[in-house]
């Protein structure tokens, strides 16, 4: 559902951003910003090289 969200104000904003929804478990470092769920914080920063987290 946010990532309907994010796109669709990605999309009315004109940025070329690629928007994609993926499980949190099939989580990689292809991915520039990742937003999820605070409960899944922890997992995603195992599953992440990214040493950077915003609340």
């Amino acid at each position: 559902m946010a990532s309907l969200i994010i796109a669709k104000w990605v999309k009315q904003n004109n940025l070329k951003i690629d928007v994609t929804n993926i499980t949190v478990k099939d989580l990689n470092d292809n991915y520039g910003v990742v937003i999820t769920m605070t409960n899944f914080k922890e997992f995603a920063q195992k599953k992440l090289l990214m040493h950077t987290f915003i609340k």
